[in-house]
């Protein structure tokens, strides 16, 4: 089979604000040990659904949550992953003894969680601006860790704002959150010397981790990218390294999250880093560093197309009654793959429908094309069907061996109720690559799905969704 980069574009269905959010998940009890860790874990993907659907929705929004002074690091990470603090939410689990199997069906209303998260933005308000007022006061080498613990105070309250803002009709006014970031931010300064290599950086990252067993890593991103470079996989990988005997196996048994963001300050480049407990989605640590060019030189830093990939995330979240989701059996976000791994997608539909997917080659020059899901012939051979059975269960479409060409790449998925003959792209078969392209170029092709939808939208009883995933793929660092 050949070869496909998994960057996608994930067809989610998003509820307009304020609307109560409803998530499903349907869990086979084989692998897990017991029934109660099979509907623990069919309990945690209701979670990951409801949490990925106000991440998404936010993420579209893109330069919205952007303030006056432009681009900040610290508001960018409590949204550069899918794990947010979910408070009330309310789920009903049954288990199915004919097909060992577990169902859950959660639901988030947004009147009955508004005061929750309201007086926890509250509280951890008051929490930061005492920790910062004593910070002022006491000037003393005692401080750096106080500076640590008040970030990562800092990250929480950020990220609580961001789930009560995409509910609440007014957002959350914290007016001295600005100017608390900023000291925080100087005050690091003074103890963290711009350090020369990404070994260093690494060193003090994970210096205060080793009470934590189970940390899935994942290399940093740039603002408003989903890109990971060669730098950002380059520092994962030392990361992994520092964290060897920590690491957790799988996705499966991870109980911890090392994620992060990192963008250019002028002289060099400033780095943070925060641990998340994947349970709670609380952030338990946050280290920011700051990195010397030298550190980096030789590496790429920017994301490859970037209008091209704002184009693709920009205005793609509708409501419907058809949600899809598309991951990876190792994760969904900030993926970076070498050479020779190999690497399973899968897809979920919240219901039966048809899906095909289109794929984006992430070069300065790049193409689109339609990859062959099955072995028909005409355009079957572009989509897929998922039956009643199989709603709300992760269906594998294929396993992947990354080989060159590397590269960044995204896959656009477009699903609907109702069979995709008529609606799929037209496309030309390129002997030399082995693709069937799409649109003179990666603008077009997208233009055709968007466009495509917009008419189909009108219709009644049809419904479409679409979804994104980005992976990046190396030679073994």
């Amino acid at each position: 089979m050949k070869r496909i980069a998994l960057t996608a574009l994930l067809t989610l269905a998003l509820p307009a604000q304020a609307a109560t959010l409803w998530a499903e998940s349907q869990t086979e009890c084989g692998q897990y040990e017991g029934r109660q860790a099979c509907r623990e874990a069919a309990e945690q993907a209701v979670l990951a659904s409801l949490s990925k659907q106000i991440f998404v929705q936010v993420e579209s929004s893109g330069d919205s949550f952007q303030n006056s002074d432009g681009v900040s690091l610290f508001t960018l990470q409590s949204r550069t992953h899918s794990n947010l603090p979910l408070i009330g939410v309310s789920q009903q689990c049954d288990y199915h003894q004919d097909s060992q199997m577990v169902s859950c069906s959660g639901s988030l209303n947004p009147a009955e969680v508004l005061p929750s998260y309201a007086q926890r933005i509250d509280q951890l308000n008051r929490e930061l601006h005492q920790g910062v007022a004593r910070l002022k006061s006491q000037l003393s080498d005692g401080q750096y860790q106080q500076l640590l613990e008040l970030l990562t105070l800092q990250q929480q309250l950020e990220q609580f704002r961001l789930v009560h803002d995409f509910f609440a009709p007014q957002p959350a006014q914290l007016p001295s959150l600005g100017d608390h970031r900023a000291l925080l931010q100087t005050q690091l300064a003074q103890y963290n010397d711009a350090l020369p290599t990404l070994a260093l950086a690494s060193e003090r990252i994970v210096a205060d981790l080793k009470p934590y067993q189970g940390i899935l890593v994942r290399p940093p991103l740039y603002p408003h990218s989903q890109q990971v470079t060669e730098f950002g996989q380059r520092i994962a990988n030392q990361l992994q390294q520092g964290l060897a005997n920590q690491l957790a196996t799988s996705r499966d048994n991870a109980r911890y999250l090392l994620t992060g963001n990192y963008q250019p300050n002028g002289q060099g480049i400033d780095l943070l880093y925060s641990l998340v407990e994947l349970d709670s989605s609380d952030v338990l640590h946050t280290q920011l560093v700051t990195l010397r060019p030298q550190a980096y030189q030789g590496l790429s830093i920017e994301p490859a197309s970037p209008d091209f990939e704002r184009l693709l995330y920009a205005g793609y979240v509708e409501p419907s009654a058809l949600a899809v989701d598309l991951q990876t059996n190792k994760g969904s976000r900030a993926l970076g793959f070498a050479q020779g791994e190999t690497v399973q997608l899968m897809v979920k539909l919240n219901r039966s429908g048809y899906f095909y997917v289109l794929g984006h080659t992430g070069e300065e020059q790049g193409f689109s094309y339609l990859l062959e899901l099955n072995d028909e012939t005409g355009p079957h051979r572009f989509q897929h069907y998922i039956g009643p059975e199989q709603a709300n269960k992760w269906v594998l479409l294929g396993e992947f061996e990354v080989e060159p060409p590397f590269g960044y790449e995204m896959l656009q998925v477009i699903a609907s109720n109702q069979p995709l003959d008529q609606a799929l792209p037209a496309t030309r078969y390129d002997p030399k690559t082995g693709y069937h392209r799409v649109g003179a170029n990666r603008e077009q092709a997208v233009g055709q799905t968007r466009g495509l939808k917009r008419i189909t939208q009108q219709q009644d009883r049809v419904l479409t969704a679409e979804a994104v995933l980005s992976f990046t793929s190396t030679p073994r660092l």
